[in-house]
Parts: structure tokens; sequence; C-alpha cells
């Protein structure tokens, strides 16, 4: 179908003004979403510049600083690890480093901190303890120095005063000859439950001030060990045998010496000397 050239004209002119129109709208719309999004950075750099981002000092400091889960520990204790470092605006700390000062109280296992801008500043500690196992004797003190935890780590009972004094009894030399670890204290809880098992009574103390001839006091007698390495656990296998043939002959033992590999010496408790192969 031929238009005739005015309307040509005009069809044409008005395909133009609708493209102009389509353009500017669309103009017209970015315009107002850069607005938007500088209006929008504009408030939120003036809200994080005007908000308060120091935890205050004095005696609203304790409010700011919520702790969790420390029965031993004091609050004033972890916040005294903290005072040093906590001087500085909240999003410049740094979580990882406050639970490192945390952790070097020795009756702390792990920490967790989280910031928390809202309502107002302040952090959030939540600590997890050791949990003791057995308490050391030094240098044949009248009183515990140390609490011994589960992971081997070593407890100030002066430091920490109201933490937990197993009745387990370790007797060491010093504090540096009886450094254990998580793997030592599982092994020796495994010979100590192996000893109760046999002897039908419980496991008083542990004399380790002699690393090579290490002695297990027990309710009925003394079990000497010797050296504590790897072939201690057959060696403490030898032990039913030798208490099922003390009681077919109705001796009760006051010190039995698994020490040896070829021989276990055995001293009756009426002053009665043995040996038993």
């Amino acid at each position: 179908m031929n238009l005739p050239v005015e309307e040509r004209r005009q069809w044409i002119r008005s395909r133009r003004e609708q493209r102009k129109l389509t353009k500017l709208a669309r103009l017209r719309r970015q315009l107002m979403r850069y607005i938007a999004l500088a209006l929008l950075l504009f408030g939120g750099g003036s809200a994080f510049y005007r908000m308060h981002w120091y935890l205050p000092n004095g005696n609203n400091s304790n409010q700011s600083i919520c702790i969790k889960g420390n029965f031993v520990a004091s609050d004033q204790q972890i916040l005294q690890a903290l005072r040093q470092s906590i001087d500085l605006p909240l999003f410049v700390l740094n979580p990882v480093e406050l639970e490192n000062k945390i952790e070097h109280l020795d009756i702390i296992k792990q920490v967790f901190v989280r910031r928390y801008a809202l309502p107002y500043p302040r952090l959030q500690v939540e600590v997890l303890e050791e949990f003791p196992w057995a308490t050391l004797y030094l240098n044949d003190a009248p009183a515990p120095q140390f609490v011994i935890a589960q992971s081997g780590r070593l407890i100030s009972i002066c430091d920490f005063p109201h933490v937990y004094q197993p009745a387990l009894r370790i007797y060491g030399r010093s504090k540096d000859s009886t450094q254990l670890n998580a793997n030592d204290v599982n092994r020796w809880a495994n010979w100590i439950a192996y000893i109760k098992k046999q002897t039908q009574c419980p496991v008083f103390s542990i004399d380790m001030r002699e690393p090579h001839n290490v002695k297990v006091e027990t309710g009925k007698f003394t079990i000497a060990l010797g050296n504590p390495d790897s072939s201690l656990t057959p060696r403490l296998y030898r032990l039913a045998s030798v208490l099922d043939i003390l009681a077919n002959e109705h001796k009760q033992p006051s010190c039995v010496n698994l020490s040896l590999n070829s021989n276990i010496p055995i001293k009756l408790a009426t002053n009665e000397r043995g040996k038993a192969n």
C-alpha cells in the first residue's frame, strides 16, 4: 500500500518523536536511580560516621562485654585479658586476636567472641573451660599447686582457687617434668581404668617423681610400673594372673612390681617376699 508523500513524512516524524520520548524516559529513570543510590550512600555514610563505635569505659564497660560459660574463671580475669585490646572502634577489633588473648588463661579451653553494633556497641564472649583430670603435687608439698586438665594443660590453683580438684593425685618433681598432652592423659586414663577393673579398688595416686620408676597407689597395695612406655600395656596384662594366683593362696600383696619383663617380684602384706613367674 502506497501512502501519500505528506502522510509518509508525518508517520516518519512521529516515529522519531516516540524514540526520543522513550530515550528521555529511560534517562529519567537512570537519573532517579543514581539519585536514590547517592542518597542511600550519603545516609549510610552519615549513620556510620555518627554511630558510636567505641565500647564504653568505666562502670559501663562490664555491661558492654557479656561473658558466658565461665564457672571457674571470674569476669574480672577475662576482662583483664581484654582490657588493653578494646580501646579501638568496634569494626577494627579482630575477634580472633581477642580469643587468643583469653585462651592464654590456663582454665580456658576455647573462646568465641562476637561483635554487635546495635542497639549499642558490645562484645559477647562465650568460653569453654578445661575439665580437670587429676591434682598435681610438686616437691612433696602438703597442698596441691596445679590441676591437670584432660587436655594435659596445667591449671594453677593459686590463680583459679575455685577450680575442682579431682581425687586422683599426681606427684611430680617439678612442673616441667610432669608436662602431659591429651594423648598422655588418655593413655594414663586407660591404664588406671584397667587397674581399677583388675584390683576392684580405686586408684589414689601416681608417683612420677622418678620418671623410670613410676608407682601407682591403689586402695589395697602399690604397683610399681617402671617406665611408662609402650611396653607398659602388655606388662599390665599380667596383673590379672598374679592376683588370681595370690587369691587362690589367700595372700594379700603390699607391692607388685611390673617393671620387669622376665619376672614379677611381689611383696606380701605379711612381710614375706615371693616371686611369681
